[in-house]
């Protein structure tokens, strides 16, 4: 394709890099989740022109007018493992996240529950031990900040998306490694599993078992008069 022959229409804007000025360089990132390592170019709007350069050629032509790295991130996502507990409800939750500091989108699926179960919480500890499964001695109370999450009152086979902006996948405070618990109507301990990543719950218990999910990729080099390198 030509610039020359370029309709700016035809683009889609991927987001807006802040450089700053020579003197006055600025940090920006851009989080784009659609390109992948075989991208070989990149358009740049110049404000009135576009332009476009091969990564390769980056060590030719005018002087730099900011860095930075176009880096390869692995984002977490974790699964619900075997339910242990008095119980009789089956099913698996999936987390996952697009970005670190993004939201964790729950996808549910339950089945069995009877319209025995209430809600169902994020507990401190995994799943140790067979024996009590469910117990306050072996997973401990609610995880704070995330405590409750769903209720399941009066429900039989259970299925839903949901998203939680306080349930990260990494970090201090990750769900990851810990247990999940459906409880009784009553508030009672039903089940639990562990979270894999992973992990257990009450009425059943059951544990969140992680793995590394997609994505991202970087950004580098701009030039006065062109775009810049982009490198995995």
């Amino acid at each position: 394709m030509l610039l020359g022959s370029l309709d700016p229409k035809s683009l889609t804007v991927l987001g807006v890099l802040n450089v700053g000025s020579p003197l006055e360089p600025v940090k920006s990132r851009l989080e784009i989740f659609t390109l992948n390592s075989t991208v070989r170019f990149a358009i740049l709007n110049l404000t009135s022109s576009h332009v476009c350069r091969d990564p390769k050629s980056c060590n030719e032509g005018s002087p730099r007018i900011a860095c930075a790295n176009l880096t390869l991130y692995r984002f977490p996502s974790a699964r619900s493992d075997s339910w242990l507990g008095p119980g009789t409800s089956e099913g698996q939750v999936r987390f996952s996240q697009v970005s670190p500091q993004g939201p964790t989108i729950l996808n549910i699926s339950f089945t069995g529950l009877n319209a025995r179960a209430g809600g169902y919480h994020i507990h401190i500890l995994p799943i140790k031990s067979a024996q009590e499964p469910c117990s306050d001695t072996n997973i401990m109370g609610h995880f704070n900040p995330n405590g409750t999450f769903g209720d399941l009152t009066g429900q039989n086979n259970f299925q839903n998306q949901d998203m939680d902006g306080n349930m990260p996948l990494s970090g201090p405070n990750s769900i990851i490694g810990r247990s999940l618990v459906i409880h009784y109507a009553n508030g009672s301990r039903g089940t639990a599993l562990l979270l894999l990543g992973r992990y257990a719950g009450r009425w059943i218990c059951h544990m969140p078992n992680s793995k590394p999910a997609a994505v991202l990729w970087s950004c580098c080099c701009m030039r006065k008069n062109d775009i810049h390198d982009l490198q995995q």
